[in-house]
């Protein structure tokens, strides 16, 4: 009897022991399953944030369009809208903007410097449209950064010409002698 009792005993330990361990193991289901739906809710939510920050943004475009009448990208700066214009008309723009901003009585110098080295510059590609000295502007140069890129208007001006930025230069890729010839005019 004793036996039995002993035996009955080791069973119900048994019992206990899976018992604790199927408890254990539903214990950590849950607790994985809980995680999983915590993430799954907190993952929602970010989505859902920046699904309302985007119509935010949007919003904040359209109002400044309708405010400004300009076209922002998303950076919520104004996107270029000189885009509809020619190149002959982006040149005119760079040197009004070098006339108005630099009138002689207020800055002795700087708008016919800023002309004579652009002339000098466009002048020197027709003369020689092949030579790649022509073709290419030293944007470290001492010249150009006290004349041209300093000037508002001036790097306005080389771009609606033809030149494009490529690293340390501004580079010809393809030259346009009648948009130059007019562009020479604009600088008389």
């Amino acid at each position: 009897m004793k036996e039995k009792e002993e035996q009955m005993e080791r069973e119900r330990e048994k019992e206990q022991l899976k018992g604790g361990k199927a408890l254990a193991e539903a214990k950590a289901k849950y607790e994985e399953a809980n995680i999983i739906r915590e993430a799954e809710k907190r993952r929602k939510e970010k989505l859902e944030s920046e699904r309302a920050m985007r119509a935010i943004e949007e919003q904040l475009r359209r109002d400044k369009e309708e405010r400004f009448g300009k076209k922002f990208d998303g950076t919520g700066k104004a996107a270029d809208t000189a885009s509809g214009k020619t190149p002959l008309q982006k040149a005119e723009s760079g040197v009004k903007i070098i006339k108005e901003l630099y009138p002689e009585f207020k800055h002795p110098d700087v708008a016919e410097n800023c002309f004579k080295l652009l002339r000098a510059y466009l002048s020197n590609l027709l003369k020689d449209p092949e030579n790649e000295k022509f073709r290419k502007i030293n944007k470290e140069n001492k010249a150009f950064v006290e004349r041209v890129r300093k000037v508002d208007g001036g790097l306005i001006f080389l771009r609606a010409v033809g030149f494009v930025d490529e690293g340390n230069f501004l580079v010809m890729k393809e030259v346009n002698a009648e948009l130059i010839k007019s562009a020479l005019q604009l600088l008389n």
